[in-house]
């Protein structure tokens, strides 16, 4: 991880939103217990380089869908 910028707070992102594409980020701060700042912190630059998209919810445009890029997938594969 450390090779790539990132600490265990960005591997568990990478493991969550792996195993659940779609997750909302709602969801993914109730699995990690921690504030939306924090959550922030770390997500951005994950979306930022291309490892995470985000997507709209479609019934409901407030939400923020999460999901694995091809090289968010590669880079879990890899850890």
């Amino acid at each position: 991880l450390e090779g790539h910028g990132m600490g265990r707070a960005h591997h568990r992102v990478l493991h969550f939103v792996g195993r659940a594409p779609g997750i909302r980020v709602g969801d993914l701060l109730a699995i990690l217990g921690i504030t939306k700042q924090s959550l922030g912190r770390v997500l951005q630059p994950m979306i930022e380089s291309g490892l995470v998209a985000q997507a709209t919810g479609r019934a409901d445009k407030r939400q923020r869908l999460l999901s694995l890029t091809p090289a968010g997938e590669a880079l879990e594969r890899q850890l």
